[in-house]
């Protein structure tokens, strides 16, 4: 059995440049599309760094840069090829074929949950999450935007800035912040402050209903 074909030193050395020049693109990609001052002069200062390695071709003693992991993979057999796989944690879609290998733990930009017939005892945190065709959920979720929907016999815990719901029956939601709601073609939803927090009416627009919408309850302590 033939060894892995390892290269030169000098191979090695320029796929540690395209690894590092690939790093650059990726958090100057990250930078144009960060609003938060204080993640941009991180992002800066990251990208400065690296950016000095590259000019200089100093591939050893890298910063780990987390938001972000590399695997190179190489190959030989009439010919040897060297490949950079980027591997992001940016957005994940969990369906019931890759649920059980789903790292819960992760931050993720966005998660998307698809055709999921039963979750519980989870917690998501990520920018935006988006909950498609799934019922039977019991989930902790914290995120900018919230998006449910065909969304069926489920309870919630949120954190969040915005809540989209549609196509929506038998759920209760527990809202641990104040929240902008708005609902289309939903009915037997229950909202409820956590340890208190008051729920406005005027919070949850009822696309179908604009007045005493049927389709809502907000419960009591």
């Amino acid at each position: 059995m033939l060894a892995p074909y390892m290269g030169t030193s000098a191979e090695i050395d320029n796929i540690k440049l395209l690894e590092l020049k690939t790093q650059i693109l990726m958090l100057e990609e990250q930078l144009r599309n960060e609003h938060i001052k204080y993640r941009q002069t991180k992002l800066k200062e990251q990208i400065s760094e690296l950016q000095k390695k590259y000019m200089e071709k100093d591939v050893y003693n890298l910063p780990v840069i987390n938001e972000t992991e590399y695997i190179v993979f190489d190959f030989i057999d009439d010919y040897k090829e060297n490949v950079i796989l980027n591997v992001q944690s940016n957005i994940i879609e969990i369906t019931p074929e890759n649920l059980p290998d789903i790292n819960f733990k992760k931050n993720y930009k966005k998660v998307i949950l698809k055709n999921i017939e039963h979750l519980d005892n989870q917690s998501i945190m990520a920018e935006i999450v988006e909950i498609i065709d799934c019922h039977d959920l019991n989930l902790i979720i914290r995120a900018e935007t919230i998006v449910f929907r065909d969304l069926h016999q489920s309870n919630f815990v949120l954190e969040s800035k915005q809540l989209r719901i549609q196509n929506t029956k038998d759920v209760e939601i527990i809202l641990k912040t104040e929240t902008s709601i708005a609902l289309e073609n939903c009915s037997s939803l229950r909202f409820k402050g956590h340890n208190g927090l008051k729920i406005p009416d005027d919070c949850i627009n009822d696309f179908d209903y604009p007045l005493n919408s049927p389709n809502f309850t907000i419960l009591k302590e």
